[in-house]
């Protein structure tokens, strides 16, 4: 079991005024967290916008996050997802399609 240590933000989900994942946005908060050298990154977390999320919008807020952490961090800081609001049935396929 990894002990979590250190920062590790929760990411805001920003959405765009059509209501969509601003993905661009999206990828400057990630951008910014690792320039200021957190520990980790938790997205889908605590800030309760995972409810009016779609399915597919989940895991690519999930995809997003991965690819913009790899290489960026070292290989043993932690990086999590909130999944508490998936079916359970659908959270192995949903976070193992991450890597």
């Amino acid at each position: 079991m990894t002990l979590l240590q250190g920062v590790i933000p929760v990411l805001m989900t920003p959405f765009t005024d059509k209501q969509e994942v601003n993905e661009r946005v999206l990828r400057h908060f990630i951008r910014r967290y690792l320039t200021a050298g957190v520990h980790g990154l938790l997205c889908l977390g605590t800030n309760g916008e995972f409810f009016s999320l779609t399915q597919e919008e989940k895991i690519r807020i999930m995809e997003i996050a991965v690819a913009e952490a790899k290489g960026k961090q070292g290989s043993n800081e932690p990086h999590g997802t909130g999944s508490g609001s998936m079916p359970v049935a659908d959270r192995p396929a949903a976070c193992g399609s991450l890597g």
